[in-house]
């Protein structure tokens, strides 16, 4: 098929820009946050429990 090409309207770029920044600071502090999990994550990991008796599959029979 045809492509076109569609543009955005002058009065309407300054709302994109500002769209595109916030995008962008979003981005960043997300990226923050994650970082700032793992990094909690690492400093608190525990080890997984170790059940010393397991349950048995056939309970009740």
């Amino acid at each position: 098929g045809k492509t076109t090409t569609q543009s955005i309207a002058e009065e309407d770029v300054q709302s994109y820009r500002i769209w595109i920044r916030n995008r962008e600071k979003l981005e960043a502090l997300f990226q923050k946050i994650i970082t700032l999990g793992a990094d909690y994550a690492a400093a608190f990991k525990s080890t997984p429990n170790k059940f010393k008796k397991r349950l048995s599959t056939k309970r009740g029979k």
